[in-house]
């Protein structure tokens, strides 16, 4: 594993530490996995320079087996008995290993098994390690044997539920679709249903819960519905009927538990964790119990004072009209509470946006129909009637439930080697709410040191936060000039917090249906932007990226008008382009979008600017989605298809930084361009109607100039001369298969010819064959819609007709064909 040779120090203790917690406490069922984990601590050891206590672990995974069969123990003793200078011993080992090799049938089944450990292992080291966990356990899991194999399929399972984890995703890339969910799903399906290990049936139970408890899209939770029959909470009983016996199965659903808010159930099954082996998670989650019992009883206590106070004054003189209105402001302020305090009381886990869900900020139907400037005064006045923080409710430490809270939520942070950044945040969150400032300062600079283990959202998160409370120590500062100065710091932390939501935004785009989520304080952070003493153009900018992150697309496109209004030549700076272009196709408001995308192109940067969004072809998508609606309303699509082609194929007509042209006028000067023909199509002699059908399509649907095979050929050329020469001539060559095998001698040398182009396809239609020559080449099914296609000239296509266009066009200039995401 030399991709591991970075790992922080801390990261290999904290591995250490807790699988030989789980050793101790008995929690692996099988050998093999037992041996699997003695050889991942040896390794941690030795990479932590304990070389003695690393050959003790091996030689325990090798003792596990009534015969040295494991070729992983044994590589390891090999390279640390070569460290020690024990040369003799390592060489007694890698003869073992060569004689394995040599004469033990097997042995390529063991080389599987040692592929799919170092895979478990990998799953142990966090998100950046979750790609090669998955590639390398579906490489072996086709060989898999009983019962190895369903350790195999549970461990590449968990590695993808980790790697859909919206933490992770920044790490990742790529976001979690329904397809993936439902994947991951049927893994633990096939685990629970074909396996004979009660053990590895209750984990998966407890997985499928946590999957069905996540906060998806509607579509995938209805689709995950359908397929388990079960809920959330009738996973964890299922779980828990086959195994009661396993720590991480029990504090998983007694997470699950409390954000049902069963806090009985869940404080029981957390207790008996951590007596069968105490753990981070477990800690932390009791922590959390703990804190939504605290608040309960802080609630109760309040409500208590309240009717005792109410019950002595009397009663209220319902005709006052103050009394009025002050009794509906405090009803309505009670109503927030109590849903605010809902939302605090279901913190995240592994599966949630941010820890214990710091502070949702509300988006409310009157914010949309409110102006800019209304919308910041409501936003400020809601944050000021809530304390920010990850709950509302201030705590002392004389409160009921609060010093276990503390001391849960310690623990758990040790017992991490301080790495778990969920639970370090949920310990600031305590220290916030008893106004334990400086402490909880101390532990949001942990979180944003280490970097390393700490997640994006967490870093937001951590960056907000101290400079919230750094806002409130400024105000009670009676010192103006220490005052300045911790304004400034707060200031700086606001800025930093929105400068990594804007990268985590830029990196993650599928966030933005619930960015709102990630930032209670919006409007401090609007603030500070304002406040600050940056040129107000930035501060504009700024103010405009920040409103696009939580989909306010009218009010970032007002600010971006201020700015062209302010300094008239920002209008073509490419990052004010780069702007208003999102906003539009935030909006889906394409054609809007093209038109500035052509106004960045001729800017003075050109093409290359095209690289500020991060997509290499996002441009050709916005043209591809353009085209989409144009051929939907009945308007011609062929500027758009055109200009999507003409970036992907440039050739000296397209120099960079030069506008592009409609097609509309390119026929006329064809003769005279360097690449006068777009496409040409190669067919056998029984694909010549369907050839002409799809130059039809392909021309005057999307504007492309086609020619086909044999169709252009010059006067006083040889035939097969001329096809060649046209073929060099064009930009892309599509073959048109069937279902039989080309039988012309002539298709066979252009084959061959065109077989030398990297800009060749293969277009099948009503079939699966493909040319030898060819199979190297990208090809894809013709959607059988397309040939059943009128032109039209003015009217709309329909939807499957312009599904249809769209695939195609989307095969042939190579950037995929799901066109439910284009964008």
């Amino acid at each position: 594993m030399e991709d591991t040779e970075f790992l922080h120090i801390d990261t290999l203790k904290n591995v250490k530490n807790h699988l030989e917690a789980a050793l101790q406490a008995d929690s692996f069922k099988t050998q093999y996995e037992t041996a699997q984990v003695l050889n991942l601590v040896a390794f941690a050891l030795f990479r932590l320079d304990q070389r003695k206590e690393a050959l003790e672990r091996t030689e325990q995974a090798l003792a596990v087996d009534s015969e040295p069969k494991n070729i992983v123990s044994l590589a390891n003793k090999a390279v640390i008995l070569w460290h020690a200078e024990r040369f003799q011993e390592a060489e007694e080992c890698v003869r073992v290993l060569q004689d394995l090799r040599e004469n033990d049938a097997d042995f390529g089944y063991m080389v599987a098994k040692a592929k799919a450990e170092i895979a478990a292992s990998y799953t142990r080291f966090g998100p950046r390690f979750t790609r090669q966990a998955v590639t390398n356990f579906n490489e072996v899991i086709p060989e898999g044997r009983e019962p190895e194999v369903w350790v195999w399929k549970y461990g590449c399972a968990l590695a993808q539920r980790h790697g859909l984890n919206l933490q992770h995703t920044p790490v990742l890339g790529g976001e979690g679709s329904k397809e993936k969910f439902l994947n991951v799903f049927e893994l633990f399906e096939d685990i629970i249903q074909n396996s004979a290990c009660t053990n590895l049936k209750a984990k998966a139970y407890a997985e499928v819960a946590l999957l069905l408890d996540a906060p998806f899209d509607q579509e995938t939770s209805n689709a995950l519905l359908r397929k388990s029959h079960m809920t959330p909470l009738g996973a964890c009983e299922k779980a828990l009927l086959l195994d009661d016996s396993d720590a991480s199965i029990l504090s998983k659903t007694a997470n699950l538990y409390r954000r049902a808010r069963d806090f009985p159930r869940a404080l029981e099954l957390l207790l008996k964790a951590n007596k069968l082996q105490p753990s981070s998670r477990s800690y932390h989650y009791l922590g959390l119990v703990y804190k939504a019992l605290a608040s309960m009883a802080k609630t109760k206590l309040k409500n208590d004072q309240k009717n005792a106070g109410e019950s002595s004054e009397g009663q209220v003189d319902e005709t006052d009209p103050k009394s009025a209105e002050s009794r509906k402001l405090s009803e309505s302020l009670s109503e927030e509470q109590v849903e605010h305090e809902k939302s605090c009381e279901h913190p995240t886990s592994d599966s949630r946006l941010t820890a214990e869900n710091p502070g949702t900020y509300f988006l409310l139907p009157e914010h949309a129909r409110s102006t800019e400037d209304d919308m910041t005064k409501r936003l400020a006045a809601r944050i000021k009637s809530f304390p920010s923080g990850a709950c509302s409710t201030e705590f002392s430490r004389s409160d009921e439930y609060v010093p276990e809270t503390i001391d849960a939520l310690r623990m758990a942070v040790d017992f991490s080697g301080r790495m778990n950044s969920r639970a370090v945040l949920d310990l600031a969150f305590m220290y916030k709410a008893m106004r334990e400032f400086d402490d909880a300062i101390a532990l949001y600079e942990e979180i944003c040191d280490k970097k390393f283990s700490s997640g994006p959202l967490d870093l937001v998160t951590a960056y907000e936060q101290r400079g919230l409370i750094l806002k409130t120590k400024a105000e009670c500062e009676k010192d103006p000039d220490k005052q300045r100065l911790v304004n400034r710091e707060a200031e700086q932390m606001l800025n930093r917090a929105l400068t990594a939501a804007t990268r985590l935004y830029s990196r993650t785009p599928h966030v933005r249906d619930r960015i709102g989520d990630l930032w209670h304080s919006f409007s401090t952070l609007l603030k500070s932007v304002e406040e600050s003493d940056r040129c107000p153009r930035d501060k504009l900018r700024e103010k405009a990226n920040l409103f696009r992150l939580i989909k306010k697309h009218k009010e970032s496109l007002s600010v971006l008008q201020e700015i062209c209004q302010l300094a008239p030549e920002e209008e073509n700076d490419p990052e004010h382009l780069k702007l208003v272009i999102e906003n539009h196709v935030d909006e889906q408001h394409y054609s809007e979008a093209v038109t500035f995308i052509e106004l960045l192109k001729c800017t003075k940067q050109g093409n290359q600017t095209m690289s500020l969004f991060g997509d290499e072809h996002f441009v050709q998508k916005v043209y591809i989605q353009a085209a989409r609606d144009a051929l939907l309303q009945g308007s011609s699509a062929r500027h758009f298809f055109y200009s999507a082609f003409s970036d992907i194929f440039s050739d000296s007509m397209l120099s960079a930084g030069s506008c592009s042209e409609s097609t509309d006028s390119t026929d006329s000067d064809m003769s005279s361009a360097p690449n006068p023909w777009d496409v040409m199509l190669l067919y056998d002699e029984n694909m010549e109607q369907t050839a002409k059908k799809l130059a039809d399509v392909v021309h005057e649907v999307c504007g492309l100039r086609v020619t086909r095979m044999n169709q252009d050929v010059g006067l006083g050329k040889l035939r097969s001369e001329g096809v060649v020469h046209v073929m060099k001539m064009s930009r892309l060559v599509v073959m048109v298969t069937g279902q039989k095998q080309c039988s012309s001698r002539e298709l066979r040398l252009y084959i061959s010819q065109a077989a030398q182009r990297a800009s060749t396809v293969t277009l099948k239609v009503g079939g699966t064959y493909v040319p030898g020559l060819l199979k190297s080449h990208k090809s894809d099914s013709c959607p059988s819609e397309l040939l059943n296609i009128q032109i039209k000239e003015g009217e709309s296509y329909g939807e499957t007709e312009v599904s249809a266009i769209c695939h195609v066009f989307r095969f042939l200039v190579g950037i995929g064909n799901d066109v439910r995401n284009e964008i």
